[in-house]
């Protein structure tokens, strides 16, 4: 029941509007494995034969695997896509402050 992205992960990411696209992908995709993941849990309460109950319980086990391995892939996004520091900008205060530090400004000023 897994949701299949019809691009790839790769090219999703190239830009800020794809890469959130790719989230909310991923959120809805992790939606419908806890969904499945409960249904099957429901499933596995009722029924009686113990072949069936081991086959439900591995079911269950994957698709929790399944729910892991697409929270890892949402943390390294989030990651990603919040946490990386923007670039920061200089403002003409600072360029000016940088420009007075510089020995070649100090010694013009002192000549002249």
């Amino acid at each position: 029941m897994a949701y299949e992205r019809s691009e790839s992960s790769r090219d999703l990411i190239r830009t800020p509007a794809k890469l959130d696209q790719l989230i909310w992908e991923l959120r809805s995709e992790q939606d419908g494995l806890q969904q499945e993941k409960a249904e099957v849990e429901e499933e596995l309460e009722q029924e009686k034969d113990p072949d069936t109950r081991k086959l439900l319980t591995q079911r269950i086990l994957s698709t929790n695997q399944l729910i892991l391995a697409t929270m890892q892939q949402l943390t390294l996004l989030y990651q990603t896509h919040y946490c990386t520091p923007p670039p920061e900008a200089a403002t003409k205060e600072d360029l000016k402050e940088m420009k007075d530090d510089q020995p070649d400004n100090a010694d013009k000023e002192a000549r002249g």
